[in-house]
């Protein structure tokens, strides 16, 4: 190892100064589309709930390496303004921006294309049903707020909503010391 020359490390706090001054690009992500919002919601031309039936990872090399893009089915339990003839949906699981739907829940698309595959991301899908209840009279009423009665979207669906959507960074990994998980079926 070399020594290090006293005479340097005088120098170390401003070098760490003048590195504070010049700012590096992060890593951070910037999606291609904007929140859902009162805005958005009364601009679709179509809005229209489904509960996802089935979902399928499309192969790498469908897409760019980095994309995990999903083909899910889905039927469409109400439509609330236009017609759909969608009967299944593209997105993207990728951490950032991508979308987190599960199979066998309900959600709200509020949408201006048409077609049977339709593109869904996390600024144009609400999740429509709890854990404890499905898609119901209550939440229907709910969108009607927002679409018919001029309710503002944000003060009828709090942020959680969305944010139920939303793909979050994964997990880092677990320390190397710890043991892998059982798995608790045998």
């Amino acid at each position: 190892m070399a020594a290090v020359r006293p005479g340097l490390i005088r120098f170390v706090p401003w070098v760490l100064v003048l590195a504070s001054l010049f700012p590096v690009a992060a890593a951070a992500c910037k999606c291609a589309f904007a929140p859902l919002d009162t805005a958005q919601v009364r601009a679709a031309k179509t809005v229209f709930v489904f509960r996802l039936v089935g979902a399928d990872l499309q192969p790498k090399g469908a897409t760019e390496f980095w994309a995990s893009t999903v083909v899910g089915r889905i039927q469409v339990l109400d439509t609330l303004r236009g017609r759909t003839t969608a009967s299944r949906i593209r997105y993207s699981t990728f951490w950032c921006c991508g979308t987190r739907l599960e199979v066998g829940r309900s959600y709200a698309a509020f949408v201006s294309e048409e077609g049977p595959e339709l593109a869904i991301n996390s600024g144009n899908v609400l999740l429509a049903d709890s854990t404890s209840a499905p898609y119901s009279a209550s939440m229907r009423a709910r969108l009607v707020d927002v679409l018919k009665n001029g309710k503002e979207f944000d003060r009828v669906f709090a942020s959680g909503w969305q944010a139920q959507t939303s793909q979050d960074p994964p997990p880092p990994p677990p320390p190397p010391h710890c043991p892998p998980a059982r798995s608790r079926h045998r």
